[in-house]
């Protein structure tokens, strides 16, 4: 059996997209896990602030790695616009009714799983024992570009982007692979929880054509385990006026 190593212009697209999103993944999560680079913002902000200002940073680089590198690579490269990856306001009363009903499905759920032992060391990220209301609009913005951010990158460029080569299946099994690693630094049960997550957010993207469900659930998700987690650790104490 031979093989040729021509190339065929039909490889641009989708070695681009696994590039750029390969590459944005590894890049940041080298860039959060590093011990050195964070014994630097301990030394800027000091040890308390740094708690929240190391976090915001994760989700900063996240927006940069996640979204705008994306976009000019889409701007600069690629024949479709962002619409294409499901940046698009139609089905708009499809996907608010979906939101609803899995959040309404989400949120008891989380009310009993984020009060975990297990939980409740990782999250809230933002590990200061004391919280206020300024406090809580932060995380709660950078858990919003965040997550617009990566839906975008996971559920937009790359669902999207790979469907018109390798047909929605394969695509969507490569979108659930790579998003369930991604997980597994947060834990096996993270990774696991990940695969029919991500399967119910493939299969209602491509049903809808848009990333807004897959966003807004996540952003639920997110916001209402911190939520959770807060008030059921003693740990954190909420404080509603400065003394």
């Amino acid at each position: 059996m031979s093989y040729s190593f021509s190339w065929d212009p039909l490889f641009f697209e989708p070695v681009v997209i696994l590039s750029v999103v390969l590459f944005g993944l590894v890049t940041y999560h080298l860039l959060i896990y590093s011990d050195r680079l964070k014994s630097k913002f301990i030394d800027f902000f000091g040890e308390e602030r740094s708690e929240v200002e190391w976090i915001m940073f994760w989700r900063y680089a996240g927006v940069f790695f996640f979204a705008v590198i994306p976009l000019i690579v889409i701007i600069t490269l690629m024949p479709q616009g962002i619409s294409y990856y499901g940046i698009k306001f139609i089905n708009i009363s499809e996907s608010a009714l979906w939101i609803i009903g899995i959040g309404l499905v989400i949120i008891p759920i989380q009310s009993k799983s984020a009060r975990s032992e297990a939980n409740r060391k990782l999250h809230p990220r933002i590990r200061v024992k004391e919280w206020n209301r300024a406090l809580v609009l932060k995380n709660s913005f950078g858990w919003f570009i965040y997550l617009l951010s990566y839906e975008f990158l996971f559920r937009g460029l790359l669902l999207f982007g790979l469907i018109p080569f390798f047909g929605v299946w394969p695509a969507v099994l490569i979108n659930i692979l790579i998003y369930s690693l991604v997980h597994i630094p947060n834990g096996y049960r993270e990774a696991i929880a990940a695969i029919p997550f991500g399967l119910i957010l493939c299969i209602l993207t491509i049903r809808t054509e848009t990333i807004w469900i897959a966003f807004f659930v996540h952003l639920i998700l997110a916001l209402s385990n911190d939520c959770f987690a807060l008030t059921g650790n003693d740990f954190f104490k909420f404080r509603t006026k400065r003394n």
